[in-house]
């Protein structure tokens, strides 16, 4: 993967996923920072913050409220069906964010 593309990607929330999934990932999970969140999801988190309303630039058109500033919203790393995830609980609602697997773990996967 090159620098620029993300290690995650957007799997769903809860309300899409299954609950036994949801549930086991919540019950072990750590709380991390907004900034820990932004630096593992990059873009990925840009692209969900703006789909949700949010201002994702210093003066941006919408000139609302950001992701990082809302008191709503905890961020939490985890595992989601025994993979590494980073999940945003926004409002009670889990979104959750799995990490990609590289193309030698895929082609792993492909010759067993």
């Amino acid at each position: 993967m090159n620098k620029k593309e993300c290690e995650y990607e957007y799997v769903g929330c809860c309300v899409d996923l299954k609950g036994r999934d949801i549930t086991e990932m919540c019950d072990c999970a750590t709380e991390v920072s907004y900034q820990t969140v932004r630096k593992r999801l990059g873009e990925a988190l840009m692209n969900f913050a703006a789909s949700m309303g949010y201002e994702t630039r210093p003066g941006g058109s919408r000139r609302g409220m950001f992701l990082s500033n809302d008191y709503h919203v905890s961020y939490y790393k985890s595992r989601y069906k025994g993979k590494p995830c980073y999940y945003i609980d926004h409002s009670c609602i889990e979104h959750v964010f799995v990490k990609k697997q590289t193309k030698k773990e895929k082609n792993n996967v492909e010759t067993r």
